[in-house]
């Protein structure tokens, strides 16, 4: 999956992290419980997608040498894992004692939190895919139920057969003005409509 069209360095590339690859993410989708708001989603997708290399780890150390805006050396310690620097500043004369010091590993953060922020929204609307689908799944078992059949004559006898909506034609079919209590709809949530009138309702 091509990632924001950004050129992104190998240090980026691990830093987002090989659970962002289109198989895994997948995999991972297929995880979160459809039960749960989409509130509640997002915050185990964002767990998913934010994840620290280094949690509950300790920081995988190196002495980088980096330079200020004037060009002068700096030193310090950086996590080849989670790319963090750890700890203040190192002088010239410890840096120098130091058997190994490598190139600052370069990490441009505006990429990862916009990378991260696509998955993130490409997560949530797949949840939110498979909440719908899954919704009206239950949905169509529930309109050819008899508890809905019973509902559905209620709605009609209480109407006298009369469109609620234009008051003229034949009543035909029967509509939700709110699907919050779906299975156990208070009758005023329901309304007798013809064809037409329900075609009309249905199209805002």
């Amino acid at each position: 999956m091509a990632l924001s069209g950004l050129n992104l360095n190998e240090n980026e590339k691990k830093l987002i992290g090989m659970n962002l690859t289109s198989d895994s993410w997948m995999q991972f989708l297929d995880t979160i419980p459809i039960s749960l708001s989409e509130i509640e989603a997002s915050k185990m997708i964002s767990e998913y997608v934010d994840i620290d290399p280094c949690n509950g780890l300790e920081h995988d150390l190196i002495l980088v040498c980096d330079k200020d805006s004037a060009g002068r050396p700096m030193y310090r310690r950086q996590c080849q894992r989670c790319f963090q620097f750890v700890g203040k500043f190192i002088s010239k004369a410890e840096a120098i004692g130091s058997k190994n010091v490598e190139s600052v590993l370069r990490v441009d953060w505006s990429k990862i939190y916009k990378v991260r922020g696509e998955f993130k929204g490409i997560l949530r609307d797949g949840f939110y895919l498979r909440k719908k689908k899954e919704w009206f799944s239950k949905y169509d078992i529930y309109l050819a139920s008899p508890e809905w059949a019973a509902k559905r004559l209620k709605v009609f006898k209480r109407a006298n057969w009369i469109c609620e909506g234009c008051g003229e034609e034949r009543a035909t079919e029967v509509h939700h003005l709110t699907y919050d209590h779906v299975e156990r709809e208070f009758l005023f949530e329901l309304v007798a409509l013809c064809h037409g009138c329900h075609d009309r309702v249905s199209a805002k």
